[in-house]
């Protein structure tokens, strides 16, 4: 299993339209092989989220974002969001 933590620092004003398009997003990888578990935070101060999501693996991560379905409904967030994404193995669990 492989974690995606992926970090947007939205601006206040499109912060409904970046949710909306992001539960677009997020429905379509939902349906992917390879697809675990999600969960989306957001920052009680400001317009920082950030999305935790489990994946089986690496390779079922990378074939999911280069997925033509992925990429069309993903577009959107970079006009609205800054993005730091990154896959992390999981090293410790409490």
């Amino acid at each position: 299993m492989v974690v995606l933590i992926n970090i947007f620092d939205v601006d206040p004003a499109h912060v409904e339209t970046f949710l909306s398009i992001w539960k677009q997003v997020s429905r379509v990888m939902e349906r992917r092989p390879g697809f675990i578990h999600t969960r989306f935070h957001r920052a009680l101060a400001g317009t920082r989220f950030v999305n935790v999501a489990e994946w089986e693996s690496q390779q079922a991560f990378a074939d999911s974002i280069a997925a033509p379905e992925f990429q069309e409904a993903a577009r959107p967030l970079a006009d609205l969001a800054t993005m730091s994404p990154a896959l992390y193995d999981v090293v410790h669990e409490a």
